[in-house]
Parts: structure tokens; sequence; C-alpha cells
């Protein structure tokens, strides 16, 4: 982990505190592959995603994956065959909020042993 920017790792985690995603260009794509790949937890690895921004290819969003509990949160607030939205928004809500979580808590243990 010595080679990895750890400043850029520190931006990462806050615009993911801040906003829940970070957008980077292409010519940081290489060092966030690394950093995503030195993760030593690998639920945190499945559970980002980078994707493109424009059909250039310069700019890339990393972002966890909310599609990972989607489908849960619509099990669990399904009523008679109709989706009580109330508790859909909210499971959708505090599921990405623990995503969130994860993924900081990851980042930063990033940090630590970098």
């Amino acid at each position: 982990m010595e080679s990895l920017n750890i400043e850029l790792v520190r931006n990462i985690v806050k615009a993911i505190r801040r906003y829940g995603f970070f957008i980077f260009n292409r010519e940081q794509y290489n060092a966030i592959h690394r950093i995503l790949s030195e993760l030593s937890d690998h639920k945190v690895k499945q559970i980002l995603k980078v994707r493109s921004l424009s059909n250039d290819k310069r700019y890339y969003v990393l972002e966890p994956d909310s599609r990972v509990f989607i489908a849960r949160c619509r099990e669990e607030c399904m009523r008679n065959g109709i989706i009580d939205e109330s508790c859909y928004i909210k499971c959708r809500k505090d599921r990405f909020e623990s995503l969130v979580k994860e993924v900081l808590k990851a980042l930063s243990n990033a940090i630590v042993e970098g």
C-alpha cells in the first residue's frame, strides 16, 4: 500500500462523505483502480462501481452501487402487491447511508495502513 496516493484516498473519502460519490478524470483512472484493488475489504470492492460520465470517457464517477439493496428494499416494502412508498424511500436512504459508512471505513483503513 506504500505506493498508493494517500492524498487521493483522502479526497475520495471527503467527497463520498459529503456527496456520496467521487468524480475523477481519465488521468486518475489508474490510481483509482489501484486504490480499489488494494482495499482489504472485498465486500467494499463489490459495492463500489466506477462508471463513465461521458461518451469520450474523460470523466468518471466512483460511487456505492445502490443495486445491491434496491431489490431487498422492494421486497421489504411490498404490501399486498403494492410498494409502500415511504417505507421504500426510508429503506433506500438507510441502506445507502450504511453502504457509505462501509466504504468510508475501508478507505480510512487504507489511509492508516498506507
